[in-house]
């Protein structure tokens, strides 16, 4: 069919054109007892007659668009329906054909011989409705359905009439004897088996149990069996087929593990005309487990943390499995890695009481995990020759006072290991508390888990972040004595800020609580660990002003130094 009807040859093996009319479609094949074929078609309405080589000739050849059944007649003929009059004519064994039914009620899609050839008639489908059509032009109905279609039809040797309906797709047959106009046709008992389509869990899979939605009435017998292999199609490497055994609602499937599923049904009657209905059936099984996936979001290469941040990571499962997560942390490139502190809560630093700083250098010590030491600070200072020795003895002497005093509070006891009992959590992101980290260069790793949905044969992934730097060291500020100038009254402050690990990215001051200004960096740019820079101001007023000076680092960490100058 499709525009281009063809007759195809087929053995167990193959299948090849035998013929090809010119027309649109082939509707019916049947023998014609000489070892010839006769076959009809639509568009137009012929019936050919072809032998084992294909040669085909038109035998014969009606007025409307298509022969839609065939069927041998009892004396060398044969019966072909047509369409759209749906007339049934007999054609005899010479050719010479006539009408014994006309314009019947729809389509007929089959028709079949009695298999008594002394009682003459034949029987007919259209629609819903079963006809027996008698060799003198008459017929009668002889069955009808509410609901399906008829759609094919069999006379059997043994008198069984059997039909076959579309919507729902189902057997029916009655013997022919007993076959009254207007009865019903009785479900007819069968036996047999179904085989599944191939089943595709696109993994390797543990099948469990299948469950059947079936009407079995008693004497009746339904058997199960499956097979399973890692191959599309059937192989030696497949298992063999096995029974499946238990409760119709609960029948345990005994086939290996395997990607591809095939389940085959065995049917018997009870013998007087009662048949196994089955519904539907189901197969519960479960695809082997695969792992999550994650990556990390934040941090990236090259952040600097100070304080509490927030780590963010992407993760998914292939099963939309219910994922939990864990955080470690490590100092030493991934050789080692410990639980990151992630619940704790931030340690208050203790402010350092007035009296034991010297008058002009401010009230409070830096924060974090502790002031640069006195060692690299003078490191520091011999790459900047262009400082003046006496603001280098300031910053040396200032540096040794602040890093005493953060001694003398426990030497870094804000700043913890990060060691403990590792959080477990299905949020994709954490808090964590840096300040409870040395500072230092970090990488963070998260481990993902599918284990809350696979208590047994769970999987982990992990996701390792890209270094970067944690420095909760706040940067320490330096000046150097005040110049006056007689004539505007401004005064000019030098100045060294240095800072631990990271760079010193900016210096501003304001004067007596007043807006905050730009201080000049010495090098022309704020970006390094040791920076020189210089206020100048306009003219102020005479009296006494607190000049606050403040300085920033790249991780975010802020420190004021607050200076008293005097104008004369």
């Amino acid at each position: 069919g499709g525009g281009g009807g063809k007759v195809y040859r087929v053995s167990p093996k193959s299948a090849t054109i035998l013929c090809k009319p010119n027309s649109d479609h082939i509707l019916s094949i049947i023998p014609d007892g000489s070892g010839k074929i006769l076959f009809a078609t639509g568009a137009p309405g012929l019936v050919y007659r072809a032998d084992q080589n294909g040669k085909a000739s038109v035998v014969y050849d009606n007025a409307d668009s298509s022969i839609t059944a065939l069927s041998p007649s009892t004396d060398g003929g044969f019966l072909a329906a047509t369409s759209p009059r749906n007339s049934i004519v007999l054609v005899n064994k010479d050719g010479i054909n006539k009408v014994i039914l006309e314009r019947a009620s729809g389509t007929i899609l089959g028709i079949a011989p009695t298999s008594n050839t002394a009682k003459g008639y034949s029987y007919a489908i259209t629609g819903s409705q079963v006809f027996q059509v008698n060799s003198d032009g008459t017929s009668k109905a002889l069955d009808a359905r509410t609901d399906g279609e008829f759609t094919s039809l069999l006379a059997a040797n043994d008198g069984l009439l059997i039909v076959g309906s579309s919507n729902s797709g189902e057997l029916f047959g009655t013997q022919t004897g007993l076959l009254l106009p207007n009865g019903t046709a009785d479900k007819i008992t069968v036996s047999g088996t179904y085989t599944s389509m191939i089943r595709d869990a696109k993994l390797p899979s543990s099948w469990s149990v299948a469950r059947l939605n079936a009407a079995i009435p008693a004497g009746s017998i339904v058997t199960v069996e499956s097979r399973t292999g890692n191959s599309a199609e059937p192989d030696s490497s497949w298992s063999p087929w096995a029974p499946v055994s238990g409760l119709v609602d609960g029948m345990k499937i005994a086939s290996p593990s395997g990607r591809y599923f095939q389940y085959r049904l065995g049917f018997a009657g009870d013998g007087a005309g009662h048949s196994p209905e089955i519904k539907d059936i189901t197969i519960d099984y479960l695809p082997a487990n695969t792992a999550p996936k994650v990556s990390f979001q934040s941090p990236t290469s090259g952040e600097r943390w100070s304080g509490k941040q927030n780590v963010r990571w992407d993760a998914s499962d292939p099963d939309k499995d219910t994922l939990s997560f864990e955080l470690y942390y490590s100092s030493d490139g991934g050789k080692t890695w410990l639980p990151s502190p992630v619940t704790v809560t931030r340690t208050v630093a203790v402010p350092v009481p007035t009296s034991a700083v010297p008058s002009g250098i401010g009230n409070l010590a830096p924060l974090g995990s502790g002031p640069p030491t006195p060692e690299s600070v003078k490191a520091e200072l011999d790459h900047h020759p262009d400082i003046p020795a006496a603001l280098k003895d300031a910053v040396m002497e200032r540096a040794k006072k602040v890093y005493a005093d953060f001694q003398a509070r426990g030497g870094g006891s804000q700043a913890g290991s990060g060691s403990g009992t590792v959080v477990s959590g299905r949020e994709s992101s954490r808090t964590l508390d840096t300040e409870k980290l040395a500072d230092g260069t970090y990488q963070l790793k998260v481990v993902a888990s599918d284990r809350p949905s696979n208590p047994i044969g769970f999987l982990t992934a992990e996701a390792i972040s890209e270094p970067f730097v944690v420095c909760n060291s706040l940067p320490v500020i330096i000046t150097s004595a005040v110049v006056a100038s007689a004539t505007d009254k401004s005064i000019m402050i030098d100045g060294v800020v240095v800072q631990k690990l990271v760079a010193v990215t900016a210096v501003q001051f304001r004067i007596d609580g007043g807006d905050w200004a730009a201080a000049i960096p010495k090098s022309g740019l704020f970006d390094s660990a040791l920076e020189a820079f210089q206020i100048r101001t306009g003219s102020l007023t005479v009296g006494s002003h607190m000049v606050e000076v403040k300085a920033f680092n790249a991780a975010g960490g802020t420190y004021i130094e607050k200076v008293s100058v005097t104008v004369n």
